[in-house]
């Protein structure tokens, strides 16, 4: 599935290697405008997958490298964080969650846990306080066992691994960067909505958005009982991607007043980004912000700019920081192309 050689394949095929649910579509779908004006020659980045470059509403540069189809399901990794916050928000702009909720409260499975006491507000920012280590290369830590240990070897479910974690700060005061916040945000959207993550994906976000295809989201075990990830797992087109993106610029009432704000503002982490809501601000000065994933996705917003780029890779280990930076670079270029326009 890790070989370097094989990722590119493996990763369009990531919802048929593992098991996986559907994310239906809708009957219609949103069109893109024919872009007046394409975006300058772009040249990807090395294992680089695709590209899907957004100005307003016009589709300015779609690419596809490695094989990678237009028609392709691309993993997200951590993007689905972004995606799982957004979902919330509609729950919230319905009324049926409070950013002040106590998940333990909310959530049957939840309670006797570390996240008794934990708010929503807490989950989404990721200061649960409750002791999680996300290091995609250290089998000491907890996103290993979390992640293989349930999806790709079902030693055991995502809940019983959570049930077990331990609080190491009180709500609120501390970052940390956890797979586990964003899990207990899916269970609530499943107990909220009374349907699996991916239904209630389908119904709040999926169709409404007009996707053009089905997406896919991996699972803990076969059948009824699995389980989404929430934090990894999501499986889409890329096009579909960048649709979401567009959400972000123009809600179209399916988010409540002043949650992008919120959602893409938040104080710096010891890398300098900031953080917000599930979504990074790569440079707290300016205003766009970014969902990213592990080996080379990006869903890149620009409001100034106007843009939503879609970037999907297949990098050699889970952090690169040459093919980040060259990433990040040709993003830039590309919004201050279409800045100039706008």
């Amino acid at each position: 599935m890790f070989d370097p050689e094989l990722m590119p394949a493996s990763f369009r095929h990531m919802h048929e290697i593992y098991e996986s649910r559907r994310v239906a579509r809708g009957e219609q779908v949103h069109a893109f405008r024919q872009a007046p004006e394409p975006a300058a020659a772009v040249v990807l980045p090395e294992r680089a997958l695709g590209i899907v470059v957004l100005h307003g509403d016009a589709l300015v540069h779609e690419a596809y490298e490695l094989g990678t189809r237009a028609e392709d399901l691309l993993p997200s990794f951590s993007l689905a964080k972004s995606v799982v916050s957004t979902l919330i928000a509609t729950l919230v702009r319905d009324g049926l969650v409070t950013l002040d909720d106590d998940l333990g409260a909310r959530v049957g499975a939840l309670r006797g846990t570390a996240y008794d006491g934990v708010l929503v507000r807490h989950a989404l920012r990721m200061t649960s306080g409750v002791g999680f280590v996300e290091d995609y290369e250290d089998d000491g830590g907890d996103a290993r066992p979390f992640w293989f240990g349930a999806l790709a070897l079902h030693q055991h479910d995502q809940l019983s691994y959570l049930r077990a974690l331990e609080r190491e700060h009180e709500p609120g005061v501390v970052f940390n960067y956890s797979g586990a916040d964003t899990f207990v945000l899916g269970l609530l959207a499943r107990e909220v909505c009374g349907k699996t993550l991916s239904d209630a994906l389908s119904e709040r976000l999926w169709i409404p958005l007009g996707m053009e295809a089905d997406a896919r989201w991996l699972i803990d075990a076969p059948g009824a009982q699995g389980v989404e990830p929430g934090y990894a797992g999501l499986c889409a087109r890329l096009r579909d991607y960048a649709r979401l993106g567009r959400l972000m610029l123009d809600d179209r009432g399916l988010l409540p007043a002043g949650w992008v704000e919120q959602a893409s503002t938040g104080p710096p982490t010891e890398s300098g980004a900031g953080y917000g809501y599930q979504w990074w601000r790569p440079d707290p000065a300016e205003p766009a912000f970014t969902g990213r994933g592990v080996f080379g996705q990006y869903l890149w917003v620009d409001p100034v700019a106007d843009a939503v780029i879609a970037l999907a890779g297949a990098w050699p280990t889970p952090g690169d920081d040459e093919l980040g930076e060259e990433s990040v670079a040709l993003i830039r270029s590309i919004t201050e192309e279409l800045r100039a326009r706008a």
